[in-house]
């Protein structure tokens, strides 16, 4: 009996160890938006969204006001642009930059074409003439950015992306009449869609 005893109390106290022991590492838990994977996004809120864990401690976030750009399309389109002898007057694309905005991308499509990916908070500041992406009459200007990694931090101002009639002057652009001016600012403006009816002449 005595060896018995010990048999047993020798089972109890290796049981735990045998227990700590074979419990593998776990790598760290993945996470999805909308299917993509944003492991390692920070400082983020999603709402209206549906949350999920699976088996695997993987998290799948659902919110149809979110969407997410996968890298390998994000920096598409750089059509040039430049005059059209078409028009009379003259149309251009202006950033204004922001070191302390969201460094996020805006996608620029005219009637129904991508023509420029652009980061409006990027230095330097992008100045270009887009008469070429546009012809006599109406023009529909959308530009697009889904949601948005990033906030802008105290005292900044936001970075901007402005689209608007101008002429050049020694050598200098100057917009007269801005015809679409898009803001990036809190992450709470995301995901943008800004539209606008352009009457080139």
């Amino acid at each position: 009996m005595k060896n018995l005893t010990c048999s047993v109390l020798y089972g109890i106290l290796l049981a735990p160890c045998l227990l700590l022991c074979s419990v593998p590492a776990q790598a760290a838990n993945r996470v999805f938006l909308n299917g993509a994977e944003i492991t390692g996004v920070r400082d983020q809120t999603f709402t209206g969204a549906t949350v999920r864990i699976d088996r695997n401690g993987d998290i799948f976030i659902e919110a149809a006001s979110h969407s997410v750009m996968p890298a390998s399309k994000a920096a598409a389109k750089t059509d040039a642009g430049g005059p059209n002898a078409s028009l009379s007057q003259r149309y251009y694309l202006v950033t204004q930059p922001s070191a302390k905005a969201p460094q996020c991308e805006l996608k620029i499509n005219v009637n129904g074409e991508e023509k420029r990916t652009v980061r409006p908070g990027a230095s330097p500041q992008l100045i270009m003439e887009i008469s070429a992406w546009l012809h006599a009459g109406d023009n529909e200007i959308h530009v697009t950015g889904p949601w948005c990694n990033g906030q802008l931090l105290p005292g900044a101002t936001p970075a901007r992306l402005i689209i608007g009639r101008g002429h050049e002057e020694n050598k200098v652009v100057k917009v007269d009449t801005i015809l679409l001016s898009v803001s990036v600012g809190t992450a709470t403006h995301w995901p943008i869609s800004e539209r606008k009816l352009l009457l080139a002449q």
